[in-house]
């Protein structure tokens, strides 16, 4: 689906799918409301699955800076097996070459010894045992069972954002926890054509799936903006920051 107000991270025609992962199978569900009020900067989109969920969609945003409150509602009757809720965002670029595009996360340094890894790089691979400080570095020192395919897993979480972008650009996007009182952020990253794909996850801390009581409502609350200090590390959270303080 599109939602308009992803246009202001000025990159590219960004299709935005939620969805759900219970008992292991992802469901995604149907669209029943959206509300969209950009003259006050917020909207509401209601996704339902008859007979099992509920998924509000709270945002409000300024310019390219967004802030989503995701409520999730058991609504099966039944104690349900929730691994994880999803959103897929799709279609994503900073109009250089796709070869260049790369992603910083906080733990890439602490595990891999290299602050940015291009999209497409396989941090699991044969390769990645061996270590030389730079584009090819390695995990030989990281501690047992940290290494994963998926961004962000590690339990080194202080600062719990990625920054994707190009570098051939000062312009990326950004996105962050705002609050981890029940979901904990990983992400997938790849290329589909020119294009980058992110899968953004939201999941639980140790186990691989929560039970969740009838009509238990849970929160998901995250930050996705657009930065213009893509190049400079010390700066590139200072937006999502700001958010993450008040």
């Amino acid at each position: 689906m599109q939602i308009p107000f992803l246009d202001a991270l000025q990159c590219g025609n960004i299709e935005f799918k939620p969805y759900a992962v219970i008992g292991n199978q992802r469901i995604e569900g149907v669209q029943s409301s959206f509300q969209y009020n950009p003259e006050r900067g917020n909207a509401h989109l209601i996704l339902e699955k008859q007979a099992l969920f509920r998924d509000d969609l709270f945002f409000t945003f300024e310019k390219d800076q967004i802030v989503c409150r995701r409520k999730f509602q058991n609504l099966s009757g039944q104690v349900m097996k929730l691994n994880e809720l999803g959103i897929t965002l799709e279609g994503i670029t900073f109009g250089g070459i796709p070869r260049e595009d790369f992603f910083y996360h906080n733990e890439n340094p602490r595990i891999y010894e290299v602050m940015a890894f291009p999209i497409d790089y396989q941090r699991t691979g044969e390769d990645a045992k061996d270590s030389s400080f730079d584009l090819q570095a390695g995990n030989r020192w990281a501690d047992p069972g940290v290494v994963c395919e998926h961004i962000g897993r590690s339990p080194y979480q202080p600062f719990p954002a990625i920054l994707l972008g190009n570098y051939k650009s000062v312009h990326g996007i950004v996105h962050g926890t705002l609050s981890q009182r029940v979901f904990f952020h990983n992400y997938l990253l790849s290329h589909d054509g020119d294009t980058v794909t992110m899968e953004i996850f939201s999941g639980f801390k140790d186990t691989a799936w929560l039970e969740v009581a009838p009509e238990r409502i849970l929160t998901d609350e995250w930050y996705l903006g657009a930065t213009e200090q893509a190049d400079r590390i010390e700066h590139i959270f200072d937006n999502y920051s700001k958010v993450l303080r008040k």
